[in-house]
């Protein structure tokens, strides 16, 4: 299968660290390849994938299930996509022989051949090649899906043609062209006087608008607040905090009102969800883009990853190649259908 030959043939020069994962099965995978490779007879047609009405019209109704209510059209698509991918994989993983001395596929076979054999105490042996007799591995649903996720594995590992690692260039280049990635959200710092409408019900706000008076006829500086108001388990000061994290701590009216605040001084008063506060805001730090120097981890991260999709994209496009794909027209009078496709290389 061409697919195969341009996978394995590429597995043996990427980097081992990238294999850990599936070791001892792209061993297996190796092995399957070369034989094929010395066996002319071992190629294999074009096969066809059809994903029937029905099997559209249980995805649908599965979706409805899981969500409460019925798919789009587009989310139905979508859904039906990632079926024929897990089709594709499951014969490729299949192909390349992913499924033979798989310790983990012959547990599982073991298991549900337990299920129907007479004698569930037979010898591992015996019920793994009752259940290979029986097709088990084809359509157990448990097996189908280890075995594509094998071979998603081996095709996200799988190093494009002209791939290197990313260099600090390509780093700086992949930061310079995702900044909202990587900016640093904008960052303020504050001291607050607290007081509780637990504790002062609804005095509170007229005392706060009192003190308030005091705090600024006095000139008191937020290292001397402390003395004043009423006590806050959460802390007095806050140091660089964002939106959100003001937003967790003291509610959304309060982090909102924070923006309209002229630093050095005090304000309020500002409503949390505990009571009344007197703020004095003390910095404002801008949102930015940091050094690469700083988020390199990130930005490193975010690049693999997105070679991980690529990689998966074309080997997707080029397995799905290697067979005809029809996809039926589902129902009918039940909204949205599903056009038939054709796809094949």
């Amino acid at each position: 299968m061409r697919f195969a030959s341009r996978v394995l043939a590429r597995l043996g020069r990427a980097p081992l660290l990238h294999f850990l994962v599936i070791g001892g099965l792209l061993y297996l995978a190796d092995a399957a390849w070369q034989r094929q490779t010395t066996d002319p007879a071992a190629s294999v047609p074009l096969e066809r994938i059809v994903f029937s009405a029905r099997q559209v019209e249980q995805l649908r109704q599965d979706l409805k299930v899981q969500y409460g209510f019925p798919p789009s059209r587009e989310e139905l698509q979508i859904a039906v996509d990632a079926a024929v991918d897990d089709e594709v994989l499951y014969r490729q993983a299949l192909a390349v022989g992913l499924d033979r001395d798989n310790e983990s596929v012959r547990q599982r076979l073991i298991q549900i051949g337990g299920f129907v054999a007479e004698d569930p105490g037979e010898d591992e042996e015996v019920l793994y090649q009752k259940a290979l007799a029986l097709g088990l591995q084809h359509t157990d649903l448990v097996v189908r899906r280890q075995l594509a996720t094998t071979m998603r594995l081996v095709a996200e590992n799988v190093p494009l043609a002209d791939e290197v690692p990313p260099d600090e260039a390509t780093l700086e280049a992949y930061l310079q062209q995702h900044p909202d990635a990587f900016t640093v959200p904008p960052r303020l710092s504050l001291t607050h006087v607290y007081l509780s409408t637990d504790e002062r019900g609804a005095a509170a706000e007229a005392d706060a608008v009192l003190l308030l008076d005091e705090l600024r006829n006095h000139r008191i500086t937020p290292d001397r607040s402390n003395a004043f108001g009423d006590p806050f388990l959460l802390g007095y000061r806050l140091q660089r905090q964002t939106h959100d994290a003001v937003r967790q701590m003291f509610g959304e009216s309060f982090a909102l009102a924070l923006a309209d605040l002229a630093p050095g001084a005090w304000v309020g008063p500002v409503r949390s969800a505990y009571g009344w506060h007197l703020v004095w805001v003390e910095a404002v730090e801008p949102a930015e883009l940091p050094p690469l120097a700083e988020v390199e981890g990130q930005v490193r991260e975010a690049v693999l990853a997105e070679r991980r999709e690529q990689r998966m994209q074309e080997t997707m496009r080029q397995m799905r190649a290697e067979y005809t794909i029809e996809i039926e027209a589902p129902w009918s009078g039940a909204g949205d259908v599903l056009a038939s496709e054709a796809a094949g290389g």
